[in-house]
């Protein structure tokens, strides 16, 4: 807390109150990009409190969805096995 005080009575002490100031204010803004959303429906919502209630619909309905599970692939060969198989090689260093 005291470097704080100590930046503050600094001659940019001004200016680093304001981008104090600002970062908290950011910080404790919601999401206000979204302005419209269209309903399950189809109607478009608009209310701040209808967008996000559908968003959270919307998530709830794509996060719990259930997925076939999908067939087995072979196991391949890893491609260091590949590149080893002809044994360690000198490298010539650039000077």
């Amino acid at each position: 807390m005291d470097s704080l005080y100590e930046k503050l009575e600094q001659p940019q002490g001004e200016k680093f109150a304001f981008r104090l100031a600002k970062a908290r204010h950011r910080a404790g803004l919601d999401v206000r990009v979204v302005k419209a959303v269209r309903s399950a429906t189809g109607s478009v919502l608009r209310a701040p409190v209808e967008v996000k209630s559908r968003w959270e619909e919307y998530f709830k309905g794509s996060l719990n969805e259930e997925f076939e599970e999908l067939e087995k692939v072979s196991e391949m060969q890893s491609p260091w096995k590949i590149l080893c198989t002809s044994g360690p090689r000198r490298r010539s260093r650039k000077r």
